[in-house]
């Protein structure tokens, strides 16, 4: 087994739990939608905003673990390519999932979340400021000159000249983009369990909210 299977190997069990993460989000949402709707009428506007806050982390939640799973079943693909041609494809789109998550994966890019956790759950900010950072070294680094180079060549956009296309993707090293592709795994799944226990104390507190209003019968 060479380096690349053995990365390839670990994607596994990321993938099948990542999967089940998945499902859970998505009924998370409907229930999360409903009562956000359900109290949208009443007075409180922390309450209103507690249940806004709750819906967009489980976007943001939902939207790591498809991005973790992407990148997993990509590796595995990479993995398993039988010629250059498939294990081009999965690199470019692999780094096009990179690239573009790396943006919309920071906390800090996401304001209204970022409130709430600094006014709320202020316990959980040096972590995501710990992720934050790993993320932006990881931008810093010379491999993510042949990401943004990849994607902007290969798979976002198509070079028109066949040649510059033609020497960019044959230039691809997998098992080096293997390794990229992996890392960058690892540093999403830094922030996995940080938002998986913040979703528990929210989802918690969604429970003892609603609880609050049925004994009160107040119905929005």
């Amino acid at each position: 087994m060479n380096n690349l299977e053995k990365l390839a190997k670990s994607c596994d069990l990321l993938i099948v739990e990542s999967l089940e993460m998945l499902h859970v989000f998505e009924i998370t949402i409907r229930v999360t939608k409903n009562l956000f709707e359900r109290f949208e009428s009443v007075k409180e506007e922390e309450v209103k905003n507690h249940f806004n806050f709750s819906k967009h982390l489980t976007y943001l939640n939902s939207y790591l673990t498809i991005t973790i799973i992407d990148l997993a079943v990509n590796l595995k693909g990479l993995s398993n390519a039988n010629s250059n041609w498939e294990r081009i494809f999965f690199i470019k789109n692999a780094f096009l999932v990179i690239f573009e998550s790396t943006n919309k994966l920071d906390v800090n890019k996401h304001a209204f979340i970022y409130q709430n956790i600094k006014k709320d759950y202020s316990e959980f900010i040096p972590k995501c400021e710990s992720f934050n950072e790993k993320l932006k070294l990881f931008i810093q680094e010379p491999h993510f000159k042949l990401i943004r180079k990849v994607r902007n060549n290969l798979s976002a956009h198509i070079e028109s000249k066949f040649e510059k296309y033609y020497s960019i993707a044959f230039s691809l090293d997998g098992e080096e983009c293997g390794k990229i592709i992996h890392s960058f795994i690892e540093i999403l799944s830094d922030l996995q369990p940080i938002l998986q226990e913040l979703q528990s104390r929210i989802n918690n507190k969604n429970v003892l909210i609603n609880a609050k209003y049925q004994k009160l019968n107040i119905n929005a």
